[in-house]
């Protein structure tokens, strides 16, 4: 929840300056005047991929609005990755390094979560609050079976690239492995 207080936007205890708000709503204008199309799609069956995409490595400056469970699948698989399925939620689950994973795709493909979880483990309470107190686009808790869990978020609202996607993942997966060192002691 956000709470507007004068030139200052609160959200969970941090601030943001509204020149920042500003500054990216300067940016969302700019793209609109300099891509009035911006990432529509002509494709009847609601595909969010605009036409003509190409999944390959590097450069894919696309621009996705939504991101389904396959076709963040396929940007996987272009990208080296193997053993990835989808579940019956519509839900990625895959493995690095025999590490299991899993993301979670909004039910209106706008929003990603890439979650690990470690189940007993030896990891205390103060490594995942010292994860948070020093880490960034990343958090750390303990749920309510006591394992240890990190979470990352990716929004697809307004429009993001595929190599952004791509960019999450290994996030993802860099922070996923350092968590699983670091806290989870494994």
């Amino acid at each position: 929840m956000m709470h507007l207080t004068g030139t200052t936007i609160r959200r969970h205890g941090g601030q943001f300056r509204a020149g920042r708000v500003a500054a990216c709503l300067a940016a969302g204008l700019m793209l609109l005047v300099l891509c009035p199309d911006g990432a529509r799609t002509d494709d009847q069956e609601g595909s969010k991929f605009l036409k003509g995409a190409r999944l390959g490595k590097g450069g894919d400056q696309q621009i996705l609005t939504s991101l389904s469970g396959e076709e963040m699948k396929k940007i996987l698989v272009g990208e080296g990755y193997r053993g990835i399925s989808i579940d019956e939620d519509g839900d990625i689950v895959g493995r690095i390094d025999e590490i299991p994973f899993l993301i979670l795709v909004a039910s209106d493909q706008k929003a990603l979560l890439f979650k690990y979880s470690c189940e007993g483990n030896n990891a205390d309470v103060m490594k995942v609050n010292e994860w948070n107190k020093n880490r960034r686009f990343s958090r750390a808790y303990v749920d309510d079976d006591g394992d240890y869990n990190i979470e990352l978020d990716l929004v697809l609202s307004g429009g993001i690239t595929v190599d952004r996607v791509k960019d999450f993942f290994e996030t993802s997966k860099l922070s996923m492995l350092t968590f699983r060192d670091e806290v989870c002691g494994f």
